[in-house]
């Protein structure tokens, strides 16, 4: 059964980024998901700036019991230097970290309810971070905790760690579209610009193309020296047949 729920896990993160358009519609689907498979309480997502000094909380799920909705909303309110322990050797070394009580671990002692003690229920007790990733940067990194005394593997190990790289690869992927559509809206502008600098000048411009020099561009000058005529998307000889007469 626990082997079954690793490989769920998997699979699980798989389908929700297969489906995925944004980070944002992703990553809680991939906490949830995936937590829901290991029976998990808490999935956390922290993201790395652009600078790689300081993680901050993107997304969360929570199984809802107290404890563990208390551990998210202490969260929201914390970002973290990736310099700082137990995120160090995972942003800077891409290792994981395995916490067996999260109770010794200072960062959930600094915050009462982290460690379970204002808050009714069992409180949180084992606790796995392990990077986002791909083969050029680290995006930041996933950190999921139990209620139960959970025990890493070596199997359970190999699938965070895949999840880790599926999920990197699908954040790549959106960057690069996400730099590529501002590539796009910047030559669209600049286009939209230059059109504007030629229909606005001083002079008579046109833009043919082609062998049969189809009019692209026609400026107001040029118009009114073609008596008005509509002359894009024809050829000069659709559009001035007087022409014709002197090659």
């Amino acid at each position: 059964i626990e082997a079954q729920r690793k490989i769920l896990a998997g699979y699980a993160a798989v389908g929700v980024l297969a489906g995925a358009r944004t980070a944002a519609q992703a990553m809680p689907l991939v906490l949830g998901a995936t937590a829901r498979a290991l029976e998990w309480d808490v999935g956390l997502y922290w993201a790395l700036d652009p600078a790689g000094e300081r993680l901050t909380l993107f997304a969360t799920w929570s199984s809802g019991v107290g404890t563990a909705d208390a551990f998210v909303t202490a969260c929201r309110e914390r970002t973290f230097d990736a310099g700082e322990p137990p995120f160090r050797s995972v942003v800077t070394l891409g290792e994981s970290v395995w916490i067996p009580d999260v109770a010794v671990d200072p960062r959930f002692a600094a915050i009462d309810c982290l460690a379970g003690r204002c808050v009714a229920g069992p409180r949180l007790r084992s606790a796995l971070l392990f990077p986002v990733y791909c083969t050029s940067r680290r995006f930041g990194v996933l950190e999921y905790l139990s209620r139960r005394e959970e025990r890493l593997d070596d199997d359970l190990y190999q699938t965070m760690k895949g999840v880790g790289f599926q999920v990197g690869q699908f954040l790549e992927r959106i960057d690069k579209d996400e730099q590529l559509h501002r590539a796009w809206r910047r030559a669209e502008t600049d286009r939209e610009d230059l059109e504007k600098l030629f229909r606005d000048a001083p002079a008579a411009i046109a833009i043919v193309r082609g062998p049969e020099m189809r009019y692209e561009l026609s400026n107001t000058l040029n118009q009114a020296l073609s008596g008005g005529r509509k002359l894009v998307g024809k050829t000069v000889a659709e559009a001035l047949p007087e022409l014709e007469a002197h090659g």
